[in-house]
């Protein structure tokens, strides 16, 4: 009897001891500077970091995200994905606010609006791309992808606001940030008036606040009211920041007054 109570005796202390190492263990990492790789312990430290902002919002957007993750919504390979460029953030001593902010709200956008995994997939990739060596760039990079999941603007400045209305287009980097758009509708709103480019596709580069579109459909709804007329054209640009584009040749379309279509000149 005697032998078997020393020996659960030394059994029950290796057990403490290992448990106090393992807390120790995980006490230290989490102030190294980097976060948990186990998924279980990384969400905790990162919810710790978060809150330090006490912003509503951010806390609201990491609320939806941590529920996610703890529902199992990432795939393991997406969880590594995010602990590693949560790290990499560390490292080049991003701040809660606006880096993991955004961070955070973009990835918070991406599950609210059940968006497609490919954009996801897309995201990594540039992230990847741009983090260590473009910080300016991915935080642009951020700033644009978390209205553009959120908002589906893609363009905020003075009195314009221009948006699509979808969530399913492709990303990617090639020197510069480039998202393609298919057969989408490009609003623009100012404070008075609204501009609409119909059954378009295009692709536009933030960098240089430039659409270029491959074909498109306007109205004249503005002038016309319900009566149809309607211009469709081929390729035309956009410098967003103007709120202004010019196309050179269009198809008029008023069957009020034309039997056929007729093709001008025009400036819109």
């Amino acid at each position: 009897m005697r032998y078997l109570l020393t020996a659960y005796k030394v059994s029950m202390r290796k057990g403490l001891l290992f448990l106090l190492v393992l807390v120790l263990s995980l006490r230290v990492y989490g102030q190294s500077g980097q976060f948990s790789p186990v998924p279980a312990q990384f969400i905790l430290e990162f919810e710790t970091f978060i809150k330090k902002a006490n912003d509503k919002t951010l806390n609201r957007n990491f609320g939806i995200f941590k529920e996610n993750w703890e529902l199992g919504k990432f795939s393991p390979s997406q969880q590594k994905f995010i602990v590693d460029i949560s790290n990499q953030m560390l490292l080049e001593k991003m701040s809660v606010q606006p880096h993991f902010e955004l961070f955070i709200n973009t990835v918070a956008a991406f599950l609210e609006n059940k968006m497609p995994d490919k954009v996801l997939v897309q995201w990594q990739k540039i992230t990847q791309s741009l983090i260590g060596d473009q910080n300016k760039e991915y935080l642009d990079f951020l700033q644009t992808t978390s209205v553009l999941f959120s908002k589906k603007i893609i363009y905020q400045g003075g009195s314009s606001i221009y948006s699509i209305d979808t969530l399913d287009f492709d990303m990617a980097y090639k020197g510069e940030i480039i998202f393609t758009f298919n057969h989408v509708t490009l609003t623009c709103k100012g404070i008075t008036d609204k501009m609409e480019v119909k059954a378009t596709s295009g692709v536009y580069y933030p960098a240089k606040k430039l659409w270029k579109g491959s074909e498109g459909k306007a109205g004249f709804e503005r002038v016309l009211g319900d009566e149809t007329a309607w211009v469709s054209f081929g390729k035309y640009q956009i410098a967003i920041d103007q709120n202004s584009y010019s196309v050179d040749t269009v198809v008029l379309n008023y069957p009020r007054f034309f039997q056929r279509t007729n093709s001008w000149p025009i400036q819109g």
